[in-house]
């Protein structure tokens, strides 16, 4: 009896090391995933961040250019309003530069050297720079349409007031 007791106990020992080293080997595969997908994520928010580094600094440009039409078609050039939206610009186009310089600075070609938790920290850092530059983005977005507006009231009001000079339609 003893001589079966141990060849179950061996059998039992070779059974825990087998799956010891199997999940050792399920631990180093899932980790190796995890990296992959950390690497892949990163550099999908790499592509979204860098387009719209690429755009933010055109988009600035064409607010001001659009900013400064509807400005002059109001009569508000050296307005308050128009200084201070000015200054703001100006605020904002210095944060956008420092912005992309801190994205320049992070981009790396790869990250295979990086551990999981460097790639999570990253990610996290990259993250917050994509929204801070995409609420830029968007708040020059949101100005343009609202001056394409304002261009669509003014184009009302000029076609009204031409219709009343000429006496109205006809």
């Amino acid at each position: 009896m003893s001589d079966g007791s141990s060849v179950w106990q061996y059998v039992g020992a070779i059974s825990g090391g087998v799956a010891t080293i199997i999940s050792l080997v399920s631990a180093v595969r899932v980790s190796r995933m995890k990296a992959l997908d950390l690497r892949v994520e990163m550099r999908k928010l790499e592509e979204d961040t860098a387009r719209i580094v690429d755009g933010l600094p055109g988009a600035l440009d064409a607010t001001l250019a659009s900013q400064s039409a509807v400005t002059i078609a109001t009569h508000g050039v050296g307005s308050g309003n128009f200084i201070a939206w000015r200054n703001g610009l100006d605020t904002d186009r210095a944060q956008a530069q420092t912005l992309i310089a801190e994205f320049q600075g992070s981009r790396r070609a790869d990250y295979h050297d990086h551990s999981n938790r460097e790639l999570e920290d990253q990610l996290i850092t990259m993250h917050a720079l994509n929204g801070k530059l995409a609420s830029l983005r968007d708040k020059y977005a949101a100005s343009i349409a609202a001056d394409d507006r304002m261009r669509e009231e003014i184009r009302a009001t000029s076609n009204a007031l031409a219709i009343a000079r000429t006496g109205g339609a006809r």
